[in-house]
């Protein structure tokens, strides 16, 4: 259990302890006490705890001319406190109870960091109705009807039944047997009802509009106060705000989240100094879909693909007592499309090997004159060497990610000029045009850490 976790479970028994738990407080320390064997632990001791409290209160409140307690007394207090303990723990541990509240069960988490939520969060918890708060990576529910639902942080999505949910912010990727046909979501401005599909639902509070885009099958969605709606299917996507649905005829990428702020780490030579530039390229510009603060990495068969451009000047620089080279990035949060759309993720690092091609700058570079740049997501591997890969997990959103590479230490010996240009492509595609953008901060950003190479004498 986490610290709030235990904040909630031990206001909850000292609710019990006084009496004062509502029909809701006490299906929520029911679900807390069953889906943990620590919570069974702590809730036994306070209640035994309790116990001797009140036996020391007796004790310490009789005056000196009144008889004392016997060991009957005494023995009574405990009697009626652990009566009130077995009485809980059998409605608490009965099956038949558990099984006419569980709903759902968390069957993965991926990187995820909880906020407040009135439900356990342990991996494996079996869920009643109630509220979960997602403030970082993704989590997977499957319900007890069948449905399986992906949520991706941060977000806020409330238990009814195991036949509908709702979300209050955030997304959620939405997979329906037939077991769950029907199966229903509303978000503040739109009600989505399954026919048989996989989906995604999205609710952006900032601009009060919810997504639906439908993955596969038919999903049936309407403005949440409106007695008619539509049909949609494979491929469609359509925005709800509270008075009308907006069909997207063709695939666009969406707001998803806010960067995140990265401690800044001592640098060693990034992309500020000297001559050093980075930049991305994407093969369409969107209005209101760039950034000058972040370099955008994606792969996409739509024209949204983009790669990114890091320029060290190592010129005026003593290396030959170092040994080997990383290259250092800051993973940022892009705020466009959805984690939930793309798995781990590989990406690959490649060095320009004609110095000719090193005098590019941010401000000008594009995918049309982008050095060593196709039409595609390959690149022109004959002006290139591969200095390796890393790797991004699913639902990760900030980290320094590292690559340690013998071929780069060795790239940078035998560079002439002592300006490495590099290029950074994601080797893993996505199933929807609304997959995650990924990015790193970039030398304009302004709090995380640059592109950074560190030497090492080791």
């Amino acid at each position: 259990m986490n610290k709030e976790d235990k904040k909630c479970l031990y206001e909850l028994i000292e609710k019990h302890i006084n009496d004062q738990l509502s029909d809701s407080e006490s299906l929520k320390l029911q679900d807390i006490v069953i889906a943990s064997e620590e919570a069974q632990t702590i809730y036994v001791d306070a209640l035994d705890q309790h116990s001797r409290m009140l036996d020391l209160s007796d004790k310490i409140t009789l005056n000196t001319d009144q008889k004392q307690p016997t060991s009957n007394t005494n023995l009574f207090y405990k009697v009626i406190a652990l009566a009130a303990l077995l009485a809980l723990a059998f409605t608490v541990l009965n099956p038949r109870t558990v099984e006419q509240n569980h709903i759902a069960t968390i069957s993965k988490t991926e990187n995820s960091r909880w906020g407040n939520s009135s439900l356990p969060t342990n991996e494996g918890s079996k869920l009643s109705a109630g509220q979960l708060t997602l403030e970082e990576g993704l989590v997977n529910l499957e319900f007890t009807s069948g449905a399986k639902l992906t949520i991706e942080a941060p977000a806020t999505i409330e238990l009814v039944d195991n036949m509908y949910c709702k979300i209050h912010s955030g997304t959620a990727l939405v997979s329906i047997p037939e077991s769950a046909q029907g199966f229903k979501i509303i978000t503040p401005t739109a009600s989505a009802i399954d026919h048989g599909t996989e989906f995604l639902v999205s609710y952006d509070p900032s601009s009060k509009q919810s997504l639906v885009d439908v993955l596969d099958g038919e999903v049936e969605v309407a403005t949440l106060n409106s007695k008619s709606s539509k049909r949609f299917f494979t491929g469609e996507s359509v925005y709800v705000n509270q008075q009308k649905l907006s069909k997207q005829n063709k695939a666009n990428e969406v707001l998803s989240s806010t960067t995140k702020q990265i401690d800044k780490d001592v640098l060693t030579i990034s992309t500020e100094y000297g001559s050093g530039d980075d930049a991305y390229i994407t093969k369409t510009k969107i209005k209101g879909h760039n950034s000058n603060s972040l370099l955008m990495v994606k792969k996409s068969e739509t024209d949204f693909k983009r790669k990114a451009y890091l320029k060290f000047d190592l010129r005026n620089q003593e290396l030959k007592e170092y040994k080997t080279a990383k290259l250092k990035l800051a993973l940022q949060a892009s705020g466009y499309g959805f984690a939930a759309l793309v798995p781990d993720s590989s990406f690959s690092v490649y060095a320009l090997t004609n110095d000719d091609l090193d005098d590019w700058q941010h401000s000008s570079i594009s995918w049309q004159n982008a050095p060593a740049n196709t039409d595609n997501n390959e690149l022109d591997y004959t002006l290139l060497t591969k200095i390796g890969t890393f790797s991004v997990p699913k639902g990760k959103y900030t980290d320094i990610v590292t690559l340690n590479s013998s071929t780069l230490s060795q790239h940078i010996k035998e560079d002439k000029n002592k300006i490495v240009s590099l290029i950074i492509i994601r080797n893993t595609g996505e199933f929807s045009p609304h997959g995650l953008v990924h990015a790193f901060a970039s030398k304009r950003h302004p709090d995380a850490m640059a592109p950074t190479l560190e030497f090492s004498k080791d």
